[in-house]
């Protein structure tokens, strides 16, 4: 194993720990800059230790970045940013009607987008990139949650990363969507069993919301390609390179 590798797993590991130290459950709706800072930090750093383990170069990616990519990330950045603002002053609706089941099946409208940005600008990371910046200008849009949108962006981005570096970037077919969308539940579903109290709930609870959180990524991962697959059809990759071109 490279020396590299081994500092990337130790670091992921001591934010880790510094993040969960430092996070109160009780303050998890209006949570210090610390606790934001230590756990998007330990988002990223597991991200590029992933990066590193299935062999992919940080400068190799930074260099590969094309005008066109920057661009659509950009796009998909303002854009999403605006969409999952008034998605999440839905999101209180739906979960005042049907409680946190309908909730988190309704919650893939957020994962849609980082199965969108691999799809669409397909580089490694992307997804992370994308949804956490857009955090940002949902927070500007007015977002119900606040600051913690930023952690939560981050996870539901980083779940379709690791699927398609999984594959090393070359499958964007379905499959590889819902299963980035699942990975995003699981990882949500980890945070909320430590500091949501879902760990608390009956065992048929659990399950039940277990289930639904799985529903919820599995429809957001294939909403995310399906969406992908609509914006080639209309030329978008094509109609960018054009108009960088000219």
């Amino acid at each position: 194993m490279k020396v590299r590798t081994v500092v990337l797993a130790l670091l992921t590991i001591v934010m880790g720990v510094v993040a969960y130290t430092t996070t109160d459950p009780q303050m998890l709706m209006s949570p210090s800059s610390i606790m934001i800072l230590t756990w998007v930090g330990t988002v990223v750093l597991a991200g590029l230790l992933v990066m590193d383990l299935v062999g992919f170069s940080l400068t190799s990616i930074v260099d590969d970045y094309s005008t066109r990519d920057l661009l659509m990330l950009a796009a998909l950045i303002t854009v999403g940013g605006i969409i999952k603002a008034f998605w999440g002053q839905g999101r209180v609706f739906v979960e005042a009607a049907t409680g946190p089941y309908g909730a988190s099946i309704y919650g893939g409208g957020f994962v849609l987008w980082g199965v969108l940005a691999n799809h669409v600008v397909r580089k490694p990371l992307v997804g992370t990139i994308s949804m956490v910046l857009g955090g940002i200008i949902e927070i500007l849009v007015g977002n119900p949650f606040g600051l913690p949108v930023l952690l939560f962006n981050a996870w539901e981005g980083l779940g379709p990363d690791i699927a398609y570096l999984t594959f090393r970037q070359k499958r964007y077919d379905m499959f590889v969507g819902m299963l980035g969308g699942v990975f995003s539940s699981l990882i949500g579903l980890v945070y909320g069993w430590v500091y949501f109290g879902i760990g608390a709930l009956t065992p048929t609870a659990g399950i039940l919301f277990i289930i639904t959180s799985i529903i919820g990524g599995l429809l957001g991962g294939a909403g995310g390609y399906l969406v992908g697959e609509a914006l080639e059809r209309f030329g978008v990759r094509r109609a960018a390179a054009v108009v960088i071109e000219g």
